[in-house]
């Protein structure tokens, strides 16, 4: 028989952690840390190469290509994901991504080696907001 007294506590844990973050996990723990959105069918193959640098390095990421720009984007929204990485022209010709930061309402323009460095970061010190170069930030 198992005891309950444990897994109380444990859907307590969980329950105060979902309360204290507003239903936003923390980017190491959150059960998808990065949704990449490809703007139109063009960009599928960067936004894959970017999705398997990611999962190469750790990090827990899908690439969103159902439906509509606007329906994907609010897709990760509601599923409160941490990063919001959108792929379009401008971001396939200069190897480069477009981060939304849904916890902090802002977004930044950033090269692929900086984002996913910034997202191993964030998941080594267990930060609990994702953190972003502060000349990069520009507000929603």
């Amino acid at each position: 028989m198992i005891h309950r007294g444990v897994l109380g506590s444990m859907e307590r844990l969980t329950a105060m952690l979902i309360e204290q973050h507003q239903g936003r996990m923390p980017p190491w723990l959150a059960p998808r840390q990065v949704a990449v959105v490809p703007v139109g069918a063009s960009h599928s193959q960067s936004a894959l190469a970017l999705a398997g640098r990611l999962l190469r390095a750790s990090v827990r990421a899908e690439v969103l290509e159902e439906g509509s720009l606007s329906a994907r984007i609010r897709s990760a929204r509601i599923h409160r994901d941490s990063y919001i990485a959108v792929i379009g022209d401008r971001e396939h010709n200069s190897n480069s991504v477009a981060v939304s930061y849904p916890a902090l309402n802002s977004r930044a323009a950033l090269d692929v080696d900086m984002f996913v460095a910034a997202v191993q970061h964030d998941i080594a010190v267990r930060a609990p907001l994702p953190t972003v170069p502060s000349s990069k930030i520009t507000d929603i």
